[in-house]
């Protein structure tokens, strides 16, 4: 009879733990409800918050694997949460996830946006993510960007004017830049560090037609994309060799540039903006 009732108990006690085990689980995600994720940006949270989120998201879409909203979050918080990765291996992470993207919501924004986004900046997408969701403030801000780095103002313009008109940028962000532009001398060359003091700098020349002579550099893009240096030191009838600037270091170089373009056109004010970092012009 023992033995009997041994059977019969063992397997209750079996159930129990799966049951205990199942709730202890569960209890784990009670009240953490995902946040949604900011451009970097606009605020930065520690890597640890972007890991809780990612995995918060990514249970968001296991639940729901249609649901873009969630893919959207899950993909940022996984990529702000692995900055410190080796860059391959993180563009290889975030491709995995814009594969699983295809795979359920292959012809959505979201999928053609970060093929855009993530991949070889083929325009195509981004103008096919636009089709589908043309108030995504996101997508104006690769659209203005894209547009700048291959000169064509007339359709920045239209991208400046779409992005001021979403609210997007916050109005402290607009205030800094409108000062830093007001305090620039006439046909001077300010030079940037990143979104911040990019992009609000953009929209108030294109959409607002503040300071529209003000040339805006930003320091790193210049230095790796020296076609589009070339580009805008030709609007300016600036003629410098580029050829003879560093290839190696970003301070070298923006020291190098910064001279040659004094030493033939001493009439040019040249302006750094206070967000640049102090590791580029601690040699200027």
């Amino acid at each position: 009879v023992n033995n009997y009732l041994y059977l019969l108990i063992k397997p209750r006690r079996f159930l129990n733990i799966i049951i205990i085990s199942i709730i202890l689980i569960y209890s784990t995600s009670i009240g953490q409800t995902p946040e949604r994720i900011y451009r970097y940006c606009y605020t930065q949270e520690s890597k640890g918050w972007y890991e809780e989120q990612a995995r918060l998201w990514k249970n968001e879409v296991r639940l729901n694997s249609t649901n873009v909203d969630a893919w959207y979050n899950y993909f940022f918080a996984t990529r702000y949460a692995n900055f410190s990765m080796d860059e391959k291996e993180r563009s290889e992470l975030l491709n995995s996830i814009i594969d699983d993207i295809r795979k359920v919501v292959p012809d959505s924004y979201l999928h053609h946006y970060l093929m855009y986004y993530n991949g070889e900046r083929n325009l195509e997408h981004l103008e096919k993510a636009l089709l589908k969701n043309p108030n995504c403030a996101d997508l104006y801000w690769e659209f203005i960007q894209y547009y700048e780095l291959n000169g064509n103002q007339e359709q920045k313009k239209k991208f400046c004017e779409k992005l001021y008109l979403s609210n997007d940028i916050i109005s402290s962000l607009y205030d800094y830049n409108f000062n830093t532009l007001n305090s620039a001398e006439t046909n001077s060359i300010l030079f940037t560090n990143g979104d911040n003091d990019n992009y609000p700098a953009w929209v108030l020349q294109e959409a607002k037609g503040i300071r529209q002579d003000v040339t805006i550099l930003n320091a790193h893009t210049v230095f790796v994309l020296r076609d589009y240096l070339k580009l805008k030191l030709k609007q300016r009838e600036i003629e410098i060799d580029l050829d003879k600037l560093s290839t190696e270091e970003n301070d070298v170089f923006l020291k190098e540039l910064i001279y040659e373009i004094k030493n033939k056109n001493p009439e040019i004010s040249i302006h750094i903006a206070m967000t640049v970092y102090d590791g580029y012009i601690k040699e200027i």
